[in-house]
């Protein structure tokens, strides 16, 4: 069966990674996989899955983008003719849907965060005649905000790949950051998305009064990146230099995961650092949960490890969860 996937991008993020895991299963069942995105630091890994990507614009919502997008969405269409159109983000969506209508094709919808509620946003966003949600609330929120039937809105597991994400330490992808207590963050760089990245960051002069041979390593891409770069530095030279290190988007997160010794994140980055078997800060944007432990997992399930049960944390809040766990031994 040929599939069309459409999300907004294929650089790191959860909803990223979980497309790619899916559509590499996918793929190994024997279904053709498309996927089209604005592209990013993953594409790579889809195609040597041999999973055709096609880039559009589907990140930008002005009309010119969108009526690229579309133009080139209904390409691929009349070229592959699939039995499935399957969109991961709101933009993707709007699009997709109409294309679906004209086509007759079956369409799917997966949510995997909330999206703003504003009414005029809210008329534009287009769900599936069947839906799947990353967690229990945000299937609530499905219900709850869009009015949409519980009976066709499905749970997912956020799966992942335990044979990649197995914690075995090959030779350090990051050489330059020297020997010390290595603290791991993975995430989008876009607007209120890096919150954590930023909390953390401030919390680093915390940090290393308590444990001197810290390094932190920030990770990803994004609108915000070059704000954090600039933050980052300030507070490294406060602290005489070599402590914080903010490395962009990356693709070989697997081979950097065993060299840390500290995670802070949320959602699948967590989960792939406890599938490495590292000890996790869970926060984000959206929550604080705190150092994870068996007694959270209940609670940190219901949001897919996204923390929404709670409210963000500070610098300090999160300081002390990294200090907590480098004091263990």
């Amino acid at each position: 069966m040929r599939i069309l996937m459409a999300t907004m991008s294929f650089d790191i993020g959860g909803a990223e990674t979980h497309i790619l895991e899916l559509c590499r299963e996918l793929c190994r069942l024997g279904h053709e996989v498309t996927v089209v995105s604005k592209g990013g630091v993953f594409v790579d890994a889809l195609t040597e899955s041999g999973i055709r990507h096609v880039t559009a614009p589907l990140h930008k919502k002005d009309p010119l983008s969108l009526m690229k997008s579309r133009r080139i969405i209904e390409g691929v269409i009349r070229e592959e003719k699939p039995r499935v159109i399957h969109s991961h983000a709101r933009i993707a969506s709007m699009i997709t849907h109409s294309l679906a209508k004209k086509y007759d094709i079956p369409f799917v919808t997966t949510f995997h965060y909330t999206f703003d509620p504003v009414w005029y946003l809210k008329m534009l966003t287009r769900t599936g005649e069947r839906m799947l949600a990353v967690s229990d609330d945000l299937k609530k929120y499905l219900i709850d905000v869009y009015g949409r039937d519980a009976d066709k809105i499905g749970v997912t597991v956020n799966g992942i790949d335990i044979d990649q994400f197995d914690g075995t330490v090959s030779e350090n992808p990051l050489p330059a950051m020297g020997e010390g207590d290595k603290i791991v963050c993975v995430t989008r760089m876009d607007g209120p998305v890096a919150h954590h990245a930023f909390r953390l960051t401030e919390a680093m002069p915390k940090i290393v009064a308590a444990h001197p041979n810290a390094r932190l390593i920030l990770i990803g891409g994004g609108d915000v990146l070059e704000d954090l770069k600039t933050l980052a530095e300030t507070t490294d030279a406060q602290l005489g230099g070599g402590h914080i290190f903010v490395l962009g988007p990356r693709s070989d997160i697997a081979k950097i995961l065993p060299h840390a010794d500290v995670f802070v994140g949320v959602s699948r980055a967590a989960m792939e650092a406890m599938a490495c078997r590292k000890p996790v800060v869970l926060t984000g944007a959206q929550g604080h949960l705190g150092v994870y432990t068996p007694d959270l997992e209940e609670e940190a399930i219901s949001t897919n490890f996204c923390c929404r049960t709670r409210p963000a944390a500070d610098a300090d809040t999160i300081a002390d969860g990294v200090i907590d766990i480098l004091n263990h031994s």
